[in-house]
This record gives structure tokens, C-alpha cells and sequence, in this order.
């Protein structure tokens, strides 16, 4: 990667598609649970019903409200260049330019349900006080706040595999990155 280059990565609209209307799904059937759930909610575990489709509307309704603004959002979901990385993948990204010498290490995680790419940051207050003030956001940021030193990043909403993914981020962080920490 010259220094003039950057690596920009789009966000996949056929990915972000498929979450927004899976979580509609997903709050169309927890309606129908509480619905039925207060025509019976004489026992305890119709109450119960009630307070799980409440709690599954809330969330996927979030969900749906996160992945439809990425749908119609212009801006790339990564890029990467000689200067450091801007993660935009997710609703609660940060969007601004993590800088390679705040890197400490990249980790590539993958569960039951998730794939990550993990990156290990120093001077995170620095990058979560930028993201607060120029996002309108509030969520900006929401996976470094705390005691938090790791940004993630979720290959999801992304056009690229995950593999690929790792293995530039990883590469440039071995290019770019302090030479001290590794």
C-alpha cells in the first residue's frame, strides 16, 4: 500500500438487507406473542410472556432501526490506509481514524454466531471523545466506552470475508504499527 493509497471496503447491502428484515421479523412476532400474551396473562406465564416480548421487541426494533440508517448511508463501512483504520460497520462504530501506533494487536474471533476482528487500542478516550463530538450518535462508540480497550469489528455488514478482513488489517498493522509493541 503506497501512501497515497487507501483500502476502501462498502458496506454489503444484500447483508444489511437481510438483517433489517429478519429483525422485522423478529418484532412482528414478539407483537403477536404479547398480544396473545395479554389475553392470557392471568397466569404467571402470561406475565412472563408479556416481559420477553417486550424486552424482543425493544431490541430487535433497535436492530432494525440500526441496520436500516446503514442501509441508506453513504459512507464506506472500513477503510484502511498508511495513517490507520476508520471502522464505520456498525451503528455503534466509532467513524474516526484510529491511528496504527494506538494499535497494540489485532485479534480474529469467530463463536457460535459472530465473527470479529478484534483490534487491542491504546489512548481509547482520545478516540471515544472525537467520536462523541462530531456524532450525533450517542451509541458512537458504544463497544470502547468504559474501561474498554478493543474495537470491534463486525465482518457482517461488510463486503469482504472475514479472512480477507483479518489479513489486510493484520498485515498493515504489522506494516504501519509501532514496532515496540510486537
Amino acid at each position: 500500500m503506497k501512501s497515497d493509497e487507501k483500502l476502501v471496503v462498502s458496506l454489503s447491502k444484500g447483508n444489511l438487507i437481510f438483517g433489517t428484515v429478519g429483525s422485522l421479523l423478529f418484532v412482528i412476532m414478539a407483537i403477536f406473542i404479547f398480544i396473545n400474551a395479554v389475553r392470557n396473562s392471568l397466569n404467571v406465564l402470561g406475565i412472563f410472556d408479556i416481559i420477553i416480548s417486550i424486552v424482543t421487541i425493544l431490541m430487535f426494533l433497535f436492530f432494525f432501526v440500526m441496520n436500516a440508517k446503514k442501509l441508506f448511508e453513504k459512507n464506506p463501512g472500513l477503510v484502511i490506509s498508511k495513517q490507520g483504520i476508520v471502522e464505520n460497520s456498525s451503528g455503534t462504530s466509532l467513524n474516526v481514524l484510529i491511528s496504527w501506533k494506538d494499535v497494540i494487536s489485532v485479534e480474529n474471533k469467530s463463536n457460535f454466531f459472530t465473527k470479529s476482528i478484534i483490534l487491542h487500542i491504546q489512548n481509547h478516550n482520545v478516540y471515544l471523545k472525537k467520536a462523541k463530538e462530531l456524532a450525533p450518535n450517542k451509541l458512537a462508540g458504544f463497544n470502547l466506552s468504559g474501561a474498554s480497550s478493543r474495537i470491534v469489528i463486525s465482518p457482517f455488514g461488510l463486503a469482504m470475508s472475514q479472512d480477507e478482513l483479518y489479513k489486510i488489517i493484520n498485515d498493515n498493522f504489522k506494516k504501519y504499527g509501532s514496532k515496540k509493541r510486537r
